[in-house]
């Protein structure tokens, strides 16, 4: 299992334990929270794009 992570084939390794606060738990949360914090600043970058799109129009 380990040369998966070694080999670049997986990201993390885990046991398949799915109680909360497992390390299973808190990979699959981190990820999630990255996955949010990432879409906010795509949002903001977008609402500043439409800003200065519009003001540049204007």
């Amino acid at each position: 299992m380990a040369e998966l992570l070694k080999y670049g084939r997986v990201n993390f390794l885990t046991e398949a334990d799915f109680q909360e606060n497992s390390e299973l738990d808190k990979v699959v949360k981190n990820i999630i929270g990255k996955i949010q914090r990432e879409d906010a600043l795509i949002r903001e970058n977008q609402q500043q794009m439409r800003k200065i799109q519009g003001a540049s129009n204007g």
